[in-house]
């Protein structure tokens, strides 16, 4: 069987040097597959690539047999690329919108239009520009879910939706590749990963595929962030990375609580009595996350006890993230 995506030592480098490089792997017919990594990993310059928009700096890669590069043409036409760009006309309604990518991709499976809308509840009558991020977004997955192409690409394909909504698009991209497509996703959310018949994991020491969910958790951090109406969990590489996850949870509201887990605790005796009391002087919302972060700094760093002195140590390397 010819693999719907075969990729070989793909590689793609922007001017100031960054990119991707040596990626392989291959996605089946009827197989569904994640790219998991956190934002600034190549997520995004991958599917770039996989869509034509990019052209590869070395490697290559095929959609069913076609060369991505050598034929272009070919390959648009078997596949069905989303990204987190809006790519409608605003002062039209969902249906022209569908009937506009209709001619422009071929698009043969049409029939199963009210059904996709209704499931991932979008009302389509309505001018594209009126619609919110999430009925924007639902628009161009209900496009791709109809298209009938071969191969569907997915960059981040839950930006903006709830997680109901998530979880039938999902169910409908499992539809899809019962019927023989190939789903190809990317995901920096933990939760969404388990979708994937085969999971990869994209860091900027390249990629490697992972055996299961579990295998992949036991490299990461849960965080879980508390809005009081909203409750998100994420997972991070490093705990460096939580300032910008506090920065992106702002626009939901102002967090009243802040979990870290996933690091052994202290014993009382590994702190001194003055470092408890600078600690102790932080917010009550973020003061289990501070002492979290204090304890994991002075574990890497090999001190046998937290002083103050500590404290403020991990306090200047964690601003400075």
């Amino acid at each position: 069987m010819i693999p719907a995506v075969a990729v070989e030592s793909l590689a793609y480098t922007y001017p100031g040097g960054k990119g991707v490089r040596d990626l392989t792997f291959t996605v089946d017919p009827g197989e569904i597959c994640c790219i998991y990594g956190k934002n600034g990993t190549g997520k995004s310059t991958l599917f770039n690539v996989l869509s034509t928009t990019c052209r590869p700096s070395g490697g290559r890669f095929l959609i069913l047999g076609a060369d991505g590069d050598r034929e272009r043409e070919t390959v648009r036409a078997r596949i069905f690329p989303v990204f987190d760009e809006n790519s409608h006309f605003e002062n039209v309604n969902g249906w022209d919108n569908l009937e506009f990518f209709k001619k422009i991709y071929a698009l043969t499976k049409l029939d199963d239009s009210d059904r996709i809308f209704k499931i991932l509840d979008l009302d389509p009558s309505g001018p594209a520009g009126s619609y919110s991020l999430g009925m924007k977004r639902k628009l161009m997955l209900a496009e791709s879910l109809v298209s009938g192409k071969p191969v569907l690409l997915y960059d981040e394909p839950s930006l903006g939706l709830d997680s109901d909504t998530r979880t039938r698009f999902f169910s409908l991209a499992g539809e899809r590749a019962r019927e023989g497509a190939a789903v190809l996703y990317g995901t920096n959310r933990i939760s969404e990963i388990r979708h994937g018949d085969r999971i990869f994991h994209l860091t900027g020491e390249g990629l490697k595929e992972v055996g299961s969910v579990t295998e992949l958790e036991q490299d990461l951090i849960p965080v879980t962030i508390s809005t009081g109406d909203q409750v998100f969990t994420e997972h991070l590489e490093r705990i460096e990375d939580l300032p910008p996850l506090i920065a992106k949870m702002l626009p939901f509201g102002v967090p009243r609580t802040i979990e870290v887990f996933g690091d052994p605790g202290a014993t009382d005796e590994f702190w001194t009595r003055d470092a408890e009391e600078k600690v102790s002087r932080a917010p009550a919302f973020v003061r289990p996350m501070v002492r979290k972060l204090v304890e994991k700094y002075a574990r890497d760093k090999g001190y046998s006890r937290i002083t103050v002195s500590v404290v403020d140590e991990a306090r200047t390397r964690f601003e400075k993230r």
